[in-house]
């Protein structure tokens, strides 16, 4: 099962799963390989809060940390941001219930409004990267040589 609207990681495998009223989906770079986003939402129910409490949330920290790691709260950073500077400075103030953790290895954990609890290894960022290079080279190399 895969959400193609939204993707975690394009070009990822994707799947999805649904434990104990949680929501998982999980961009994997290769079959056997380890999920290198992940993010965690519960499943609607009725009278039920979406909002993940503090709990439940060192519940995931918990689980995502290997032997020997360990996570520590920074400043929030949307790395999908295009905004630089003064105005990415600024997205601190405007990103109330946005926060981040980084753990030793350089994984980030991000909390987006206390509804969506996201996981990300240094592998996905890095693959998104080459991903950005290699569509600018074909774009690049598709422009007509005047």
């Amino acid at each position: 099962m895969m959400d193609k609207n939204s993707p975690l990681l394009e070009g990822a495998i994707h799947h999805i799963y649904e434990y104990q009223g949680w929501k998982i989906r999980a961009a994997f770079l290769q079959l056997d390989g380890p999920a290198v986003r992940v993010e965690y939402s519960k499943m609607p129910v009725a009278g039920g809060s979406p909002l993940v409490r503090d709990y439940e949330l060192q519940a995931i920290m918990t689980a995502n940390t290997p032997a020997g790691m360990t996570w520590t709260q920074i400043a929030y950073d949307n790395p999908d941001s295009p905004n630089k500077g003064i105005a990415k400075a600024a997205e601190v103030f405007v990103s109330v219930g946005q926060k981040m953790w980084r753990r030793t290895d350089g994984a980030v954990l991000r909390s987006r409004g206390d509804i969506v609890i996201r996981l990300e290894l240094l592998a996905a960022r890095e693959y998104e990267q080459e991903l950005k290079l290699t569509k600018e080279q074909k774009a690049r190399a598709s422009v007509p040589q005047f």
